[in-house]
């Protein structure tokens, strides 16, 4: 099994809000989760990338050369679902819209 199909949006999403907030403790608040689950996933996509993804100190962290590589590619990944997601449900309010009529020829 390839590495990379191990990687979870979940744990993208928890990377890059830590990369955001550069503070655990504030990204599991605006995740509404305890720092420990957090702390897990990153530490499990830096298993599998194989690489530290941070530098941690005890109040911040900064993004290592990796981890700034990982936080540019999620910004766009993010972007492009982002985008997809509004335009399936756009798609999704158009055809619940739509309305069918039938005629009866009446002789």
């Amino acid at each position: 099994m390839d590495q990379s199909s191990k990687i979870t949006l979940k744990m993208l999403r928890y990377f890059y809000q830590v990369a955001t907030d550069k503070h655990f403790g504030h990204a599991a608040k605006k995740l509404h989760i305890s720092n420990s689950p957090l702390s897990a996933q990153i530490k499990e996509l830096e298993r599998i990338i194989e690489s530290p993804l941070f530098i941690r100190d005890t109040r911040t962290v900064e993004l290592t050369n990796t981890g700034q590589l990982l936080f540019e590619e999620c910004q766009n990944i993010f972007r492009v679902l982002d985008t997809s997601v509004r335009k399936v449900i756009e798609q999704g309010r158009n055809e619940s819209k739509s309305l069918n009529v039938g005629l009866i020829r009446v002789c």
